[in-house]
């Protein structure tokens, strides 16, 4: 078995629950997700099965999340799953809100939530703080915002859309937003509705791969942004051996921004992610299949 699958998360478990589902599932041992979606978050959780697991890092990671923001409430976790530091009444208006989302587009820089997954000083900062060694700041992060929006407002909750890079934390926009709002906030819920090429609207349930004999994987073909070139069967075996291959063709680009990164295809069929330099390819991640 190789390729992505775009699985639906439902809250309540963790992406490494999901993952465990589909090794017991499919009777694959070789499967990971490309990005984890907290235990109460639902949508968007591609699953690598085989050597397709390897190609995670060439995968596109921007994302879009449906987001609601519950003000008036602070917590320890900057959702509702945490303890409540504080409380405070809500009394603005849509206008309010709108006037500050200018402030999360674009580069920005943010403070990830005290219990989150980045590493500090080696080791996970949720089990820091679970251990009761929580440091007393956390350094700053580059994040991208492309787009926030305005869904909609019934105080005490926002509902917002954010299209951003990877790494971004919609809980520390929820806190953020809130503080800047003047009362607090903190996420109630969150949808990822899109990573790279999935989407929600085409995503399974994790169930719906019980039967092995009938689940269609997403190419890579398809899912990685990346420009590709087309290799004779001799460049293809060389390739595959692990070898540099002069190539005197044009690649052709996908949309974006160029790469240094192509996709050797050999009849449509990906046979390794190289690097390119000066029209020679060197064989990076090669996939035998």
């Amino acid at each position: 078995m190789f390729g992505f699958l775009n699985i639906n998360k439902p809250s309540g478990r963790t992406s490494h629950d999901v993952v465990a589902g589909a090794r017991r599932l499919l009777r694959v041992k070789q499967i990971g997700h490309a990005g984890t979606l907290d235990p109460a978050a639902t949508g968007v959780l591609p699953l690598g099965v085989g050597a397709a697991c390897r190609l995670f890092r060439f995968l596109p990671h921007d994302k879009t999340y449906v987001a609601e923001v519950l003000f008036g409430r602070t917590t320890s976790t900057d959702d509702t799953q945490g303890e409540t530091v504080a409380e405070a009444p809500v009394a603005f208006s849509t206008a309010n809100i709108e006037e500050l989302l200018p402030r999360f587009s674009g580069e920005i820089d943010q403070i990830p939530p005290m219990v989150s997954a980045i590493h500090i000083d080696g080791e996970r900062l949720y089990k820091l703080v679970r251990e009761g060694r929580a440091p007393e700041s956390i350094p700053s992060r580059k994040v991208t915002i492309f787009a926030i929006e305005l869904l909609s407002f019934e105080a005490p909750v926002a509902r917002l859309r954010v299209h951003c890079s990877g790494g971004t934390y919609i809980r520390s926009i929820a806190r953020d937003l809130g503080n800047l709002l003047g009362c607090g906030g903190c996420l109630s819920s969150l949808v990822r509705e899109q990573a790279g090429y999935f989407h929600l609207r085409d995503a399974i349930t994790l169930d719906s791969i019980s039967d092995s004999s009938a689940v269609r994987f997403v190419q890579p073909e398809l899912a990685l942004a990346l420009p590709f070139v087309h290799l004779s069967e001799e460049q293809s075996q060389r390739i595959r051996k692990g070898q540099r291959v002069e190539i005197d063709q044009l690649v052709t680009w996908k949309d974006g921004d160029h790469s240094p990164q192509v996709m050797a295809l050999f009849q449509e069929q990906l046979i390794a992610v190289c690097k390119l330099e000066s029209r020679i390819l060197h064989p990076e991640v090669v996939i035998n299949r």
